[in-house]
């Protein structure tokens, strides 16, 4: 199925896009290279299990919504990404973030709260513009080392997750203001 042909139709590309709460099961295979120029993009309360592998091909994202869905993974390429600032994945069935993730180096503000997180990745003190990491209620049992070397790190919430141990370098960051745990 072809999405919506706006450029060609209206003679402009579009920049954000909405579709939120219709019940979208699936997005079609080339989605990400309909929509190369978007900026923003909310998929939220819908009924997504995956996203293409085109989803990637939108490198002009900053802003990405897809709280309320049943997303199990992220594209493995997120990392191609590199315009996204802003990641809400809140209350999906995610149990891992690719390893690629690090790779999104203006992210700022990353909300995974209420997933199945096991881990995080050990490398996202490559997320230099990272201020905000928001992991509550999933299934964490340490935090990574590296989130102390976070140079823009000021707010971590992690809590009701089953955290048995707290890395020092962690509670040595320097740019860490907010420090929830429970």
């Amino acid at each position: 199925p072809v999405v919506f042909d706006f450029a060609n139709n209206f003679g402009y590309s579009l920049v954000s896009l909405r579709l939120i709460g219709i019940g979208l099961k699936h997005l079609p295979e080339d989605f990400g290279f309909q929509f190369t120029q978007l900026s923003f993009l909310s998929l939220s309360n819908n009924e997504l299990t995956y996203l293409p592998d085109s989803f990637v091909q939108m490198t002009s994202l900053q802003e990405v919504n897809l709280l309320k869905n049943k997303l199990e993974k992220l594209p493995e390429r997120i990392g191609l990404m590199s315009s996204l600032q802003k990641l809400e994945v809140a209350n999906n069935y995610l149990r891992a973030l690719p390893i690629t993730f690090a790779a999104l180096n203006l992210m700022q503000r990353i909300d995974v709260e209420c997933n199945k997180l096991q881990v995080l990745p050990e490398n996202l003190d490559n997320l230099t513009s990272c201020t905000t990491i928001i992991c509550n209620y999933n299934e964490l049992l340490r935090l990574p080392r590296c989130l102390g070397a976070m140079p823009s790190l000021t707010s971590l919430s992690a809590t009701n997750n089953k955290i048995n141990y707290i890395p020092q370098e962690v509670t040595d960051c320097k740019t860490l203001k907010i420090l929830r745990l429970s």
